[in-house]
């Protein structure tokens, strides 16, 4: 009975250590960094309080995550540009330190720790951006009521520029990029989604009237960011989702429903819907908007790619050689600011060649595969959630998106090897 008591202690310890990295998103940067060495340390420490250690899963399929850091680790060798490689190498640390947390586990990663896990994630997100939000309609009042910019709400919603002063006072009063806050609160809203249709709430009103409160204000914030990225890989993630779980009728109702929703806030929210003109507004004239520098940028990163095909130039050099780049380019918007590849594919390829775009691929196709077989519907959504996105946006060249990133992969990605390895049971929709 010690023994189990013992070992039931460590469980707790070892679990609820890797529950504090989940305050991520409102902790600045460097006590993030002490926050991830916690459950290392822990994980370390686990055969001085089980005198019988034994590793759930001793893989090498544990360390696909960590593949790709291999590669840009062996990259900035060749790179000139020693600091910023450092630099880019610390920013992605926890790629190989949550691989390390999970491989030294004891028992298995339970799915009710998955879902533990989720649910405290998105509780974090839902007070962390509503508080946020509160201050920010505080100080967007004042300066309505000043009649600063608009004088009205009205006004202020259907202003065009309206979607730019909210997301660039969203970053000054939170500290996170919209695109990373998007990626945040859609995902809490594709769990919540999915467990909707697994009728996992079927037993309690309240709980389901909650859940559909929590999501309402979830998919509102995501509509504020406006980030389209994200709002685009979250649409055809659940759409692709409910395509596997559902019957064919049943799909056809339930898409329909989605898409028309969808469609209907584009056309009536302003803020999304500014966002959305820019996709066809360089087709009429040469303005220059987010989508036209993705062009450009995509296009000089492209060239990079072209003319360092097999080893990339060294994460260090990637932004030094962008940068050379867009010197012929006479837009302000791309002098006058450091761009990254704005391709989570591009960045790795340029960085450490085809290799380095091997890695990210297979770190992301190997699971998805066996996610696919295994109806393993939260962690297929998260894949494909994330691949999508990697084509729009540099997720892992910041902090916030490499934990974001790291986190729900391990924990997904451990439980999906878990199911084979360690008797665990297979979730289904």
């Amino acid at each position: 009975m010690l023994k189990k008591f013992n070992q039931l202690t460590y469980s707790d310890v070892y679990y609820g250590a890797i529950f504090l990295m989940l305050i991520f998103p409102f902790m600045p940067i460097v006590l993030n960094n002490y926050f991830v060495l916690v459950p290392a340390v822990v994980a370390l420490l686990a055969p001085f309080f089980t005198p019988r250690y034994k590793f759930c899963n001793p893989s090498f399929m544990s360390l696909l995550i960590s593949s790709s850091f291999i590669l840009l680790l062996i990259s900035s060798f060749y790179s000139d540009n020693a600091g910023v490689a450092l630099n880019e190498l610390m920013k992605r640390l926890s790629l190989i330190i949550f691989p390390v947390i999970f491989f030294l586990r004891k028992t298995p990663l339970l799915i009710k720790y998955r879902e533990q896990y989720e649910y405290t994630f998105i509780g974090i997100i839902v007070i962390f951006f509503t508080w946020k939000n509160i201050e920010l309609f505080i100080f967007f009042n004042k300066i309505i009521n000043e009649g600063l910019l608009v004088n009205s709400w009205i006004d202020a919603l259907q202003n065009s520029k309206f979607q730019l002063f909210y997301r660039n006072y969203f970053i000054e009063f939170t500290g996170i990029h919209p695109t990373y806050a998007s990626l945040y609160s859609l995902f809490g809203s594709g769990v919540l989604i999915i467990n909707l249709f697994r009728n996992k709430y079927s037993n309690s009103i309240k709980t389901k009237a909650l859940v559909y409160l929590v999501l309402f204000i979830l998919l509102i914030y995501s509509f504020l960011l406006a980030a389209k990225g994200p709002l685009l890989a979250f649409v055809v993630s659940i759409i692709v989702i409910l395509f596997l779980a559902l019957n064919k009728k049943y799909f056809s109702i339930v898409g329909s429903v989605l898409i028309l929703f969808f469609s209907i806030v584009i056309l009536t929210f302003p803020p999304l819907r500014a966002r959305v003109i820019e996709i066809v507004e360089p087709a009429n004239n040469n303005s220059v908007n987010s989508v036209s520098v993705r062009k450009i940028i995509h296009s000089n990163s492209w060239d990079l790619i072209k003319s360092n095909c097999l080893f990339g130039v060294g994460i260090g050099d990637v932004q030094d050689k962008l940068d050379e780049g867009f010197e012929k380019y006479k837009q302000k918007e791309i002098k006058d600011f450091t761009l990254n590849t704005h391709n989570e594919y591009f960045n790795h390829w340029a960085s450490a060649g085809i290799l380095g775009l091997l890695a990210i691929v297979l770190t992301l196709v190997i699971p998805l595969v066996k996610a696919i077989r295994q109806k393993d519907y939260k962690f297929l959504f998260f894949l494909l959630f994330i691949i999508i996105s990697f084509f729009f946006e540099n997720i892992l060249s910041r902090q916030k998106g490499v934990l974001f990133f790291v986190f729900f992969y391990s924990i997904y990605f451990f439980n999906q090897i878990d199911q084979s390895k360690c008797q665990q049971d297979i979730p289904s929709i």
